[in-house]
């Protein structure tokens, strides 16, 4: 597999144990009075079982953890696992991804299932998850994609009769206007027409919007 993606050097947060995200009431999000919300939407795409085990494909694959590693400062590669190293850091205790994964996307999702069923005012007062992921047959496919580090920006490149699984995952999350975060990141998986694996696009660090 290969895969394509930026890899500035940049300093990121460390990674922080998510028991912090549920600690409770705090001064920013503990009033039991604030209003609250919690949402989610996962879609995935599919015509049929091939293409739906194509989703499932892309989902799965991981980047070198060497390009994981290569994000952060060298401080922090601890934290980073041997497996299931989709993210790269966090803020307030919520991972910023690397890469989509199913690992990924479980995540938010737990996150917002675990805010919902508790009965006691959580840290954040509104979260909200968009998961979409699709998979198309292209005669051509050509990315030429933007990259948000212009230094790294690849040349274009093209398939002939490909498959192309596309994923975008944006998350919220709110717990007062100087504690919030915004998350869009997206992943496109190009296969041959019998499934096999060519190429991944748009892993790396992105900017991240938080306040």
């Amino acid at each position: 597999m290969s895969t394509g993606s930026s890899s500035a050097n940049v300093r990121f947060l460390v990674w922080l144990p998510m028991l912090f995200l549920f600690a409770g009431c705090d001064s920013r999000g503990g009033d039991s009075d604030v209003e609250r919300s919690y949402t989610k939407s996962i879609v995935r795409e599919a015509d049929n079982a091939f293409e739906a085990a194509l989703i499932s494909q892309a989902e799965a694959a991981y980047p070198p953890r060497d390009s994981v590693l290569a994000a952060v400062d060298p401080q922090w590669h601890e934290a980073i696992p041997e497996t299931g190293y989709w993210y790269h850091s966090s803020f307030d205790g919520v991972r910023i991804p690397f890469t989509l994964t199913g690992d990924a996307v479980d995540y938010y999702g737990e996150i917002i299932d675990v805010l919902e069923a508790s009965e006691e005012p959580q840290f954040l007062t509104r979260a909200e998850l968009e998961y979409h992921a699709s998979v198309s047959f292209r005669e051509t496919y050509t990315f030429d994609h933007p990259d948000p580090f212009p230094a790294d920006t690849l040349p274009p490149l093209s398939f002939e009769r490909a498959y192309v699984v596309e994923m975008t995952l944006r998350w919220y999350q709110f717990c007062g206007p100087l504690c919030a975060m915004w998350i869009d990141h997206e992943r496109i998986v190009v296969f041959d027409e019998t499934g096999t694996l060519l190429r991944v696009f748009l892993d790396g660090p992105k900017p991240v919007a938080v306040s």
